[in-house]
């Protein structure tokens, strides 16, 4: 096992960040983190970087303590690169000076070469001699993620990397990370549960400062353990008891996609919008007034005010 916490405990005075948390990561998994403003995402990162020690409890890296790793060198280490939300990017060097910082173990023409890619992949030529305290938060923000992709660590620990970040050039940078993380282990916080769910094998949940569900994508996706994580991990329906009945299903919280219509009475369409790639419609049940949001297929014209019947179609797991 790479990477291991046991029973770790934080806290910031008397504020618990961190209470008893615990979980593995093997090399070479991909590991997105999701949560509520204030769940302790980021202090997470922090301890896992050796930034900052736990109160209690253990974290391993290769087996060995990571509190023994700090005592022997300054916080963090060259095995494991942290982009945190600070950014921790000289603000007296510009852009190429300073991810040469952390292209340490690079040769100079490999440096060179790097240096040439993030410049067409983050889009960087047009501010690449200013000193970094003139740019603004997007443009720092790529700069930071740049730094910690040419560190070559083999633990990649990044906290909110896309937050400042247009839609267009994020997914670019998302297809570039993916790309250069392919041999790396990646710790990944995010608030947009899309763009870790692109990257990701594994999602963990947390809120208070503890670890709500550890599972694959999927299983969070399709099966999340409760409302907290079914609403956190992306839009979703939560369905009340007197639905359940009328659908004929016991799932609670089902996804737009995990719906099938077909010619009825019961449910009505109200609206039509678009959300993400495709269409979208809100139905609202004759019998109870419960609204459901629902995809809509591309190849078929809908109306306001059409009645349907719907069935589930979610994925076994």
């Amino acid at each position: 096992m790479l990477l291991e916490l046991k029973n770790i405990h934080f806290q910031y005075g008397e504020t618990k960040a961190l209470k008893g948390l615990g979980f593995g990561l093997q090399p070479g998994e991909k590991l997105g983190i999701i949560g509520a403003s204030g769940s302790g995402k980021s202090t997470l990162l922090r301890l896992i970087a050796a930034k900052q020690l736990p109160n209690s409890g253990a974290i391993y890296y290769k087996g060995e303590d990571l509190k023994e790793i700090r005592n022997e060198r300054v916080p963090g280490f060259e095995e494991i690169a942290l982009m945190d939300q600070d950014f921790n990017i000289s603000p007296d060097l510009n852009t190429d000076d300073n991810i040469l910082r952390y292209a340490r173990k690079l040769s100079a023409s490999a440096a060179k070469k790097y240096i040439s890619r993030v410049h067409r992949a983050f889009h960087l030529q047009s501010f690449k001699d200013k000193k970094v305290r003139y740019l603004s938060g997007g443009q720092k923000q790529r700069v930071a993620l740049a730094c910690a992709l040419v560190a070559d660590a083999p633990l990649l620990v990044l906290d909110e990397p896309f937050s400042q970040l247009d839609y267009i050039l994020k997914q670019e940078l998302i297809a570039f990370v993916e790309h250069e993380a392919r041999n790396k282990t990646l710790i990944i916080v995010g608030h947009e549960p899309s763009d870790l769910m692109a990257i990701c094998d594994r999602m963990i949940a947390m809120k208070a400062g503890k670890i709500i569900q550890d599972s694959s994508v999927d299983e969070m996706y399709h099966y999340p353990k409760n409302e907290y994580v079914a609403r956190l991990s992306g839009l979703c329906n939560v369905l009340s008891k007197e639905a359940q009945d009328l659908l004929e299903t016991k799932e609670a919280y089902l996804r737009p996609s995990h719906f099938a219509l077909s010619p009825g009475k019961e449910w009505i369409l109200e609206r039509i919008y678009f959300y993400g790639y495709g269409r979208m419609g809100t139905f609202r049940s004759r019998q109870m007034g419960e609204t459901l949001d629902i995809q809509l297929g591309n190849n078929q014209n809908y109306e306001r005010g059409d009645a349907y019947e719907l069935s589930i179609k979610k994925p076994q797991r």
